[in-house]
């Protein structure tokens, strides 16, 4: 099974109630049956409970009780999962997860700032790259190149992938 990777402090920027973000109704629905277990792609790599649906509806009503923070573990957690909702179309009591998971993470972008590099990146991927069609053809026949010509794999060798993140 996989180690849990430690986690970093990250700022506390608002103290808005958890209330305002997760709908208490729509997380309620949720019986824990273990349906939507087989269904998680997270889940079935890493084989965590925190990363099975069940697992991060667990963490979000841990957060509107009070008995934990959206803190790195909950970013972790939360942002691991694809939003594929496989899980939707397996569970029985008609959880809307992905609105779930959208309130929670749109939760946590609202108490924490980012680092000024994820901020830069994430300014750079949305306003410059995604939107532009032929700078993202560019972008992905490059990424193409660095993975047949083996120039992906000497990064990794290098360390160079670890510049750009976790």
């Amino acid at each position: 099974m996989p180690s849990e990777t430690p986690t970093r402090e990250l700022p506390l920027v608002t103290n808005r109630d958890p209330f305002d973000f997760i709908d208490r109704a729509k997380l309620d629905k949720c019986t824990h049956c273990g349906f939507c277990l087989p269904t998680c792609p997270t889940y079935d790599q890493l084989g965590l409970e925190m990363d099975s649906p069940r697992g991060r509806l667990y963490l979000m009503n841990s957060v509107l009780e009070g008995r934990s923070k959206p803190d790195a573990q909950f970013q972790t957690h939360m942002y691991r999962c694809l939003e594929c909702r496989a899980c939707e179309t397996a569970c029985p009591s008609g959880v809307p997860f992905g609105v779930l998971m959208e309130q929670a993470r749109a939760m946590f972008e609202e108490v924490h700032t980012r680092p000024d590099n994820e901020q830069q990146l994430m300014k750079l991927v949305y306003e410059s790259l995604l939107p532009k069609q032929k700078r993202l053809d560019r972008f992905f026949s490059l990424m193409r190149f660095a993975q047949v010509t083996g120039l992906q794999k000497l990064a990794r060798t290098l360390g160079i992938t670890k510049l750009m993140g976790k």
